[in-house]
């Protein structure tokens, strides 16, 4: 077994790990299931991450700012500190889409003495609502330390928060305090709705990460999907698609236009963190096609990323590296080449031409019939074609855009669905 091989294998056997832990019935404390709300914590295994966790259980504390408490409808965001105006544009949408009908709530981590004492008190029951995470010492202690800190915030912060509401809506119910904050809402017996924020598909042991706690992680009654493909890949785990509502994307859609002529330039998205293995695979294949069709290409970093750790990966044919906002990119370049990324929905939403690379990796999501290529000589050979006729890759472009993205009286369709 080569050593890629094995990491995957590992990475696939610890999913399962966490999967096992939270049907462990010893994981529920008061109704809640606190496997589920530490569940994203749990895939770091490093010695330097349980540090850092342990230290975030002890001196920091949850502070949750709320709107008023009168109105039927809570609107709840954890992810503000992320800063994200992607993230922050679907809770804000969210928020007006509601209107009077809701309050507001968001809640930060901020310095607290007091925390230490919390958590503490509450180790020994911790300990054993960790029993049935098959991890190292170090791993089940900070999980411990999670599951202690995490209960302390459902009588503290949340127990009054949720009471009296008729709907909760969370921006996405796989991170922790929106996690709890949902769990205590249904046990309550408050409809609950969360939302989607990219492009979810079902992972394997070829790409396991914590993107696959978008659907493992799924608490709430009802989820605002994109589209047809998400609907299919939730139903692909076991989930009904009577809980996936679809709406499709929250987001700004300024207004994109392509240049009227071609620009002799392609681009390159790469993944985010979670696909950060197959970025080499792009920027090999975005030299070889810049070479093969005399062009230039410019590449365009996740928010997460640096340029710094991509620069010595391509060539002379390369003219920037940047995180590059929409309606600039889409002016510059006459195609993209992408993965396993939303930004591909994205291109396909303002009719610019995108060419999925299959290295083995890809989620089944991707793979579509004029979308994805298990080969550089299969996207030349397209690129080729469609550079000759584009109404061609157009009309290839808007039959797939629907599938992975409908918004179609999206404010309505987003209204009923909390109402309901």
């Amino acid at each position: 077994m080569d050593r890629q091989t094995d990491r995957e294998s590992q990475a696939w056997r610890h999913y399962q790990c966490i999967q096992a832990y939270k049907s462990d019935p010893r994981s529920v404390i008061d109704g809640i299931n606190y496997a589920h709300v530490i569940a994203l914590y749990l895939y770091d295994r490093s010695f330097r991450h349980w540090v850092k966790i342990i230290a975030f259980c002890f001196f920091f504390a949850a502070r949750v700012d709320v709107s008023g408490t009168d109105k039927g409808v809570l609107n709840f965001y954890s992810c503000r500190y992320k800063k994200r105006p992607d993230y922050d544009y679907i809770a804000d949408r969210l928020v007006t889409i509601v209107g009077d009908e809701g309050d507001t709530a968001e809640v930060i981590e901020v310095l607290s003495v007091t925390q230490s004492w919390s958590t503490l008190v509450r180790i020994p029951r911790a300990w054993r609502a960790t029993s049935g995470y098959r991890a190292g010492f170090v791993q089940r202690l900070g999980a411990t330390a999670l599951v202690a800190k995490y209960s302390s915030t459902t009588r503290r912060a949340f127990g009054e928060l949720v009471s009296a509401r008729r709907h909760v809506v969370t921006f996405c119910d796989a991170v922790p305090h929106e996690n709890l904050l949902a769990q205590i809402a249904k046990a309550l017996g408050i409809p609950t709705v969360t939302a989607q924020h990219g492009q979810y598909r079902m992972l394997d042991a070829r790409n396991m990460s914590t993107d696959a706690e978008a659907y493992a992680n799924f608490v709430s009654d009802h989820l605002l999907c994109w589209g047809e493909a998400t609907r299919s890949e939730f139903e692909r785990f076991g989930i009904s698609r009577e809980r996936l509502v679809t709406t499709g994307w929250i987001r700004r859609w300024d207004e994109v236009s392509r240049s009227e002529g071609t620009t002799g330039t392609f681009g390159v998205m790469l993944n985010g963190e979670n696909g950060a293995e197959s970025n080499l695979e792009l920027l090999c294949a975005a030299n070889r096609i810049a070479d093969e069709l005399d062009m230039r290409f410019v590449v365009r970093l996740h928010p997460s990323f640096v340029l710094a750790r991509y620069r010595s990966l391509v060539n002379a044919r390369c003219t920037s590296i940047s995180v590059i906002p929409t309606g600039e990119y889409v002016r510059t370049v006459d195609f993209s080449l992408a993965h396993m990324s939303g930004a591909t929905i994205e291109m396909l939403e303002v009719d610019s031409p995108v060419y999925v690379l299959d290295d083995g990796l890809l989620a089944d999501a991707f793979r579509l019939r004029g979308l994805s290529f298990s080969s550089v000589d299969e996207i030349l050979e397209v690129v080729r074609a469609d550079l000759v006729d584009p109404a061609r890759s157009n009309a290839r472009t808007r039959q797939l855009k629907r599938w992975f993205n409908d918004d179609t009286d999206q404010d309505a369709h987003i209204l009923t669905a909390i109402l309901a």
